[in-house]
């Protein structure tokens, strides 16, 4: 989610102590998602050519002067359009984290919370994909996937149920 390899954020950590995450009680390190925007911000300045310490000496002036942290936003590649994501999603901390993972690498993402609209959303963006909670309120997620299938759509089915077969079933490219 950083951009960055877990030897580098142990080295930040270590050695300039602006971004200290909490641990688990198993010793993980535990990043809120301001910290991560933190860390993105550090890894966009390092891969633009800043070392490391100036970064995080960057990064500390604008916390300090709590000025905006914003992560440099991705770039898509200049011959091709982002590849376009329909994330259908009820949980909203699930719907901010498969959007805020789906972004930093660089795909075009939007949000429905709700069922309801997810066949006319499908029929007025045309996203190259979907992504698509099976436990869905408002009518069955494995009905919803059959009808997207049937328009035409490319779904990765999502559930902590184990419906995997099913999903594929009902049309599924993916589960999840």
């Amino acid at each position: 989610m950083t951009g960055s390899t877990p030897a580098a954020l142990r080295a930040w950590e270590d050695r300039y102590g602006v971004v200290l995450p909490s641990r688990s009680p198993a010793g993980q390190r535990q990043y809120s998602r301001d910290q991560i925007d933190h860390l993105r911000y550090v890894h966009g300045l390092v891969e633009g050519g800043l070392q490391a310490a100036e970064a995080h000496r960057l990064l500390a002036q604008r916390l300090r002067d709590s000025l905006p942290v914003a992560p440099p936003a991705p770039v898509p590649a200049p011959d091709r359009e982002p590849v376009s994501i329909l994330v259908v999603e009820r949980d909203g901390f699930a719907e901010a984290l498969l959007e805020d993972l789906l972004q930093t690498q660089g795909y075009a993402v939007a949000l429905l919370s709700h069922d309801g609209d997810a066949v006319a959303v499908y029929g007025e963006q045309r996203p190259d994909l979907m992504f698509l909670e099976l436990v869905i309120s408002g009518r069955s997620g494995l009905e919803l996937c059959r009808t997207l299938e049937a328009a035409g759509a490319r779904v990765v089915a999502v559930s902590a149920l184990a419906l995997g077969d099913a999903a594929v079933e009902a049309g599924a490219e993916a589960f999840l």
